[in-house]
């Protein structure tokens, strides 16, 4: 993951915490919501801006720092230039990571308890993330995804 980061290779990567659903969307027992307190992303404007895999992989992602007009970050910024560098700023920022993979998962997949009425604008995160875990282009999501967690 770090080498991957070290090449400035795709590093973009997308917290749960940011994107996590609040009380207007309806998700499933075993997703995580934001609760009551407001999102750094408005709702409105992620049904408004996100359609596709496309609007996704299109958002600015320069500073490192979510932002109320995207969710995907750069990681390297992140650790590097906003937070202060340590194992356990990457070890919270790895595990945020995971959680976006499985609360997406747990939404979408029926099996799982999910539903097949998860919001457009999910799906298209959800299919970024698993085009960019099935990469064979080193990615940081990519690397995440294949040490295991």
């Amino acid at each position: 993951m770090l080498k991957a980061m070290e090449n400035r290779r795709d590093d973009r990567v997308i917290f749960w915490s940011t994107i996590a659903p609040g009380p207007e969307w309806v998700a499933p027992l075993g997703v995580e919501g934001r609760g009551i307190g407001r999102a750094l992303i408005d709702s409105q404007w992620l049904y408004k801006n996100i359609k596709t895999v496309r609007d996704v992989d299109l958002l600015p992602y320069g500073d490192g720092m979510p932002r109320s007009d995207t969710f995907v970050i750069s990681f390297h910024k992140y650790l590097f230039e906003t937070a202060e560098p340590s194992i356990g700023i990457l070890r919270a920022a790895n595990a945020e990571i995971v959680k976006t993979h499985v609360m997406l998962d747990r939404w979408a997949n029926q099996s799982m308890g999910g539903s097949s009425s998860m919001p457009t604008c999910y799906r298209a995160i959800k299919e970024f993330i698993r085009l960019q875990e099935q990469s064979d282009y080193p990615s940081v999501i990519n690397c995440i995804v294949t040490t295991g967690t």
